[in-house]
């Protein structure tokens, strides 16, 4: 083959190897080794921008999610421990409201028979009646109507109301029938 033919064929190959890019991540050795070292080539793929870029995103990422752990972190301790519209004492109470009931159930026991069916025990509602004392010593002048309506002596009554005069509570009278 003469000179000139070899030359040719030399040009056809760099313009084929020029035209045809390599896929990414693999590298086509014939055609990176028959460039001279004078052509580079901007549109090849560069791993070490590939990585840095994959760097730049990573670092982005793990930004935003350190922000996002913060500020849920700001969220919960605002509402546990610090006070304010929707702290801690609101939290509170909105827990209270839908937990607590007070519910009054009144329960009342059957008869209780012999095999002949004749009543054994019976279960009556009673009621108690009872006092602040430290209130009603201040209103003695209601004193013997309270006493009629016991069935008791005002004597009675004063003597209980004085027993008990520092206490918070007393019983005036236990197990009436309801009225």
């Amino acid at each position: 083959m003469s000179r000139k033919t070899q030359d040719t064929k030399t040009k056809a190959m760099k313009r084929n190897a020029d035209s045809v890019r390599p896929a990414r991540g693999r590298t086509d050795n014939t055609s990176t080794a028959k460039k001279s070292s004078s052509t580079k080539r901007t549109d090849a793929y560069n791993p070490v921008r590939a990585l840095q870029a994959k760097n730049g995103r990573f670092y982005f990422l793990a930004f935003v999610l350190v922000i996002l752990a913060c500020v849920s972190m700001w969220r919960v301790a605002s509402h546990q421990v610090l006070a304010g519209d929707q702290g801690f004492e609101f939290l509170q109470a909105q827990g209270d409201a839908r937990s607590l009931r007070t519910e009054t159930i009144t329960a009342h026991r059957g008869v209780i028979t012999d095999r002949h069916g004749e009543p054994l025990a019976v279960s009556t509602p009673v009621v108690s009646v009872w006092a602040e004392p430290k209130f009603l010593l201040g209103e003695s002048d209601k004193w013997p109507a309270l006493a009629v309506a016991l069935g008791m002596s005002e004597q009675e009554l004063r003597e209980r109301i004085g027993r008990y005069a520092n206490k918070e509570f007393v019983y005036l009278r236990r197990h009436l029938s309801p009225a």
